[in-house]
């Protein structure tokens, strides 16, 4: 296991924000962390293990299933929170390409939850797939410009525009946004 690895994850973002990830060495790595090579070596064999690894961290907190007492606020604050903390490495997975699969596992894991909790309401008459697929790309894309362009909006600004946006959709449904997040 481990330890501290938003470290290790940070150390990425930063070295990624001064050059692209081809030109990183372990050496930079292991210097910005403020790691022994030993400890490097102990968990990753080479830098692409190490890329891997940051990879599948940041995409697991997408893929967590801890909705429970959520609101839609305090859900999507958390979710651009989490982009903006590692907004290089993001940058890097999804707008350079990196991984051709980051975005779609997110992609797929929001269709997912957004399905569960559709199905849930007792409306019979709401096309759940091609609403949470229209919900959860939007949201992505709104997230994948904030990072492509740079946008100084701050998640909290974003939160509240996807709240307008999405309830927007629901209502179309006689959906009320809280009652979706309270079925979870």
């Amino acid at each position: 296991m481990i330890q501290q690895p938003e470290k290790l994850v940070n150390a990425l973002a930063t070295l990624l924000d001064s050059k692209p990830f081809e030109k990183i060495s372990t050496l930079d790595l292991i210097r910005t962390a403020q790691i022994s090579r030993t400890t490097f070596y102990r968990h990753f064999q080479d830098k692409f293990d190490f890329y891997d690894w940051a990879k599948s961290y940041l995409l697991n907190y997408f893929l967590e299933d801890n909705y429970d007492n959520e609101t839609p606020k305090s859900f999507y604050t958390r979710y651009f929170q989490h982009f903006a903390d590692y907004r290089s490495a993001f940058k890097s997975f999804i707008i350079e390409g990196r991984w051709q699969d980051f975005e779609q596992q997110i992609i797929t894991s929001g269709i997912t939850y957004y399905q569960k909790f559709l199905s849930r309401l007792p409306k019979n008459n709401v096309p759940i797939d091609v609403v949470a697929a229209y919900i959860v790309t939007a949201h992505i894309g709104v997230a994948t410009n904030w990072l492509r362009t740079d946008d100084s909006r701050t998640p909290e600004e974003l939160v509240e525009i996807l709240i307008q946006l999405t309830s927007s959709v629901l209502s179309v449904y006689d959906i009320d946004f809280d009652t979706l997040f309270n079925h979870v």
